[in-house]
């Protein structure tokens, strides 16, 4: 009878913090007894958007792009939000300075240009083998 008077009023039954089912008979509630009080609650109309929302948030949009390793790459239109990908062209704009820095050379490895001063030494050659050091004469 009371879950009818609820249900008529588009509301639901609350006993200690718990919400209680359409067809669960009173008597089987544990702790449950003559003097306890029942609420009546409205019910939410598709639910609420507050921290118990945040736990159903599963879909995801964006995944890894292969070129700069973001989580960037819009899975549905194919193009990553970062680096433009599969553009040609690196994307970058000249309003976003601090971006353009992430990106500049020295933040990186620098595989290339760490042997470039040695070789610039050596005239850039390639396939010879280095002429043999001399020992220097020490005194002893």
């Amino acid at each position: 009878m009371l879950f009818a008077a609820a249900a008529a009023g588009g509301a639901g039954l609350v006993f200690g913090g718990v919400s209680l089912a359409r067809g669960q008979r009173l008597a089987d509630v544990p702790g449950l007894e003559e003097g306890s009080t029942v609420h009546a609650v409205p019910r939410l109309a598709g639910g609420g958007d507050g921290t118990e929302a945040m736990g159903k948030k599963n879909k995801k949009s964006h995944g890894l792009c292969i070129r700069c390793g973001k989580r960037a790459f819009h899975l549905q239109k194919k193009r990553c939000a970062s680096c433009g990908y599969p553009a040609t062209k690196i994307r970058s704009y000249e309003w976003a300075k601090k971006a353009k820095r992430r990106r500049a050379p020295g933040t990186g490895r620098q595989q290339y240009v760490k042997t470039l001063a040695r070789r610039f030494k050596n005239k850039f050659r390639e396939g010879t083998t280095p002429t043999a050091r001399k020992k220097r004469g020490g005194s002893q």
